[in-house]
């Protein structure tokens, strides 16, 4: 499944429908295949740092998406943090 964003009050942005996201978990299950969803990615990694922030931050993180993969079923999460420091390698012209 394509990633979920991490969003500034610590919720997921679900990118589709969630009619989308049910047929996609019971179209792998019924493929004997695991289910798992994606969190973060390249353009989607702009509030992880505001997410695991501090103590109460990664509580309520921790706690949205392990919601998020039992309310879909999900078999497992994938998360994909790219660092938001990385534009500062940038070449300046």
């Amino acid at each position: 499944m394509s990633y979920r964003i991490p969003t500034a009050d610590i919720k997921l942005d679900l990118l589709e429908l969630e009619d989308d996201i049910i047929t996609f978990v019971d179209t792998v299950k019924a493929a004997n295949v695991s289910a798992w969803a994606s969190i973060g990615g390249y353009t989607g990694s702009q509030f992880f740092s505001t997410a695991v922030g501090n103590e109460a931050n990664r509580t309520a993180f921790v706690t949205t998406v392990l919601d998020f993969a039992r309310e879909y079923e999900l078999d497992g999460l994938d998360f994909e943090y790219v660092a938001p420091f990385l534009s500062l390698f940038r070449l300046q012209c």
